[in-house]
């Protein structure tokens, strides 16, 4: 099978590099597994990607309800005079 490098995943989830790792490491985590070490690499399968965009979109979506959430409710009240 081929594996796939972080840019050619972080591609095709149109996303960066960065955020793609900070939801390998994230994943991880939450899957109770370790991430590799500093300046090792990612080796991620073609066909385990459907899994993954699934867990992405899902964490993706987390994450904007948690900034949603801290930026408070909106203030749509007239201003009164």
């Amino acid at each position: 099978m081929a594996t796939l490098t972080t840019n050619e995943i972080a591609a095709d989830l149109n996303t960066t590099p960065r955020t793609l790792r900070k939801f390998l490491r994230a994943d991880a985590k939450a899957q109770g597994a370790t991430t590799p070490g500093k300046g090792s690499r990612y080796a991620i399968e073609k066909r385990d990607m459907r899994a993954l965009r699934t867990r992405f979109n899902k964490w993706v979506a987390a994450n904007e309800a948690k900034a949603n959430d801290a930026e408070g409710p909106a203030d749509d009240a007239p201003d009164a005079d």
